[in-house]
């Protein structure tokens, strides 16, 4: 089995600060879609924001980031770690309703469902590959997904 090599350009800062970064990003691009964020104060929560719709419908939402291309047997991916805690075990998805996953390198935005991950801590995008049928390409721009409730 061929070993993954890591090209990083996340050594520009320190993961702490990729999140946050990343955050950001998510933010301004929920408002720029008339969306409204509410940020719970403190780091415990499993959730970064909640996003809530013109309707008044919100969902918990986890953001996480990646900016590591992963290359084996010459195909290209990105992945993101989609665990929680230092254990990284799945995801608690009563508690969170969306992941949404930034892939910055294509500045690209992944919104799943938290119960399509089915308890999967490893997740793989392929945004260079307008013909991917990766299994969460289908969650590209997912933007509609706030919409949901």
């Amino acid at each position: 089995m061929a070993r993954d090599t890591l090209k990083s350009n996340q050594s520009k800062m320190s993961s702490k600060r990729f999140g946050y970064f990343a955050e950001q990003v998510f933010f301004t691009e929920a408002m720029s879609r008339n969306y409204d964020i509410l940020c719970p104060i403190g780091e415990y929560l499993p959730i970064d924001c909640i996003v809530m719709n013109r309707a008044g419908g919100t969902l918990k939402t986890q953001i996480k980031a990646t900016d590591t291309k992963l290359i084996s047997n010459g195909a290209e991916r990105y992945q993101i770690c989609a665990g929680s805690g230092t254990s990284k075990s799945p995801i608690d998805c009563t508690k969170v309703d969306v992941i949404a996953c930034y892939v910055k390198p294509f500045d690209q935005w992944y919104l799943i469902p938290c119960l399509s991950l089915e308890e999967k801590v490893k997740i793989y995008f392929y945004p260079q590959n307008p013909k991917s049928t990766g299994q969460y390409e289908k969650y590209k721009d997912n933007w509609e997904i706030f919409n949901s409730k």
